[in-house]
């Protein structure tokens, strides 16, 4: 009796781990092919990316906004119309293109409106004769078209790193200075810049591969850096300011160059 009651255990034992071996089974086959189908749908939504960067005929277009981080690099370190240059903070706006060479490198192209802005000390005036300095921020905008090579990563995901770089030519709009001591703006700075301007940029951030219909995004960090002289060292003070000490082409050996950091979103459609 006992020895049948025994069998009869071990037949119950042997059928229930059976039956849960079983249901594992089928429990990791479904997981598996759940993973799989997802991981499947996921790689075919990320290729969308590449897809239209490459199919679409001047590939992805796009809005950009941006917030900057600009400053003056002075060439002198006494520099009698710009002491001691302050970063201040600015904003930008524009459209972006981004055309897929292959699934590794695409070429991007920005139209951009670039408001590029920075504090400092000097003299308001072009009379050198004078000691008394003062403070003001400068307010620069600029039309600025950047042209880059850009390489994205981690092909087939739905996020996609990148690295950019390449150059940008820019061109001024009429700037303002306002005195810190709140007694007013002029139209024009009192330290005149030339109108053109022109640098490199880098630039590393992520595209964004959103539901299908809903575009893409892209988050960046990027840097320029001007290569061009934007002061307008041909300006000429007139007689009276000449008589008043001030050289007849006070900028002559004036040497500015601009950076900015810029903080930028961009939603592609």
């Amino acid at each position: 009796m006992n020895r049948v009651s025994f069998n009869c255990k071990q037949g119950v034992s042997g059928r229930l781990q059976i039956a849960l071996m079983l249901l594992m089974s089928i429990f990791l086959f479904q997981t598996v092919s759940t993973h799989s189908a997802e991981a499947k749908k996921r790689q075919k939504g990320a290729k969308r990316l590449d897809k239209q960067l490459k199919k679409a005929q001047y590939g992805l277009f796009g809005i950009r906004l941006h917030l900057n981080s600009a400053n003056l690099d002075a060439s002198r370190e006494k520099d009698p119309f710009v002491q001691n240059p302050e970063r201040n903070l600015g904003f930008g706006f524009g459209v972006t293109f981004d055309k897929g060479l292959n699934n590794l490198m695409s070429v991007r192209v920005d139209a951009l409106y670039q408001n590029k802005n920075f504090s400092a000390k000097g003299k308001s005036d072009y009379n050198l004769a004078v000691n008394e300095s003062l403070t003001t921020s400068t307010y620069m905008d600029f039309i600025e078209i950047p042209i880059m090579l850009t390489a994205r990563f981690m092909h087939g995901q739905l996020i996609r790193p990148f690295f950019a770089g390449g150059f940008y030519g820019a061109m001024r709009l009429p700037s303002t200075t306002a005195e810190q001591d709140g007694q007013g703006s002029v139209d024009e700075a009192g330290r005149p810049f030339g109108f053109f301007d022109y640098g490199f940029v880098v630039a590393g951030g992520s595209y964004f591969v959103l539901q299908k219909g809903a575009g893409f995004l892209s988050a960046e960090i990027r840097y320029s850096q001007g290569m061009a002289n934007i002061a307008d060292t041909g300006i000429e003070a007139n007689q009276s300011e000449q008589n008043n000490g001030a050289a007849a082409e006070p900028l002559k050996r004036q040497e500015y160059n601009i950076n900015n950091l810029s903080v930028m979103m961009a939603y592609y459609f």
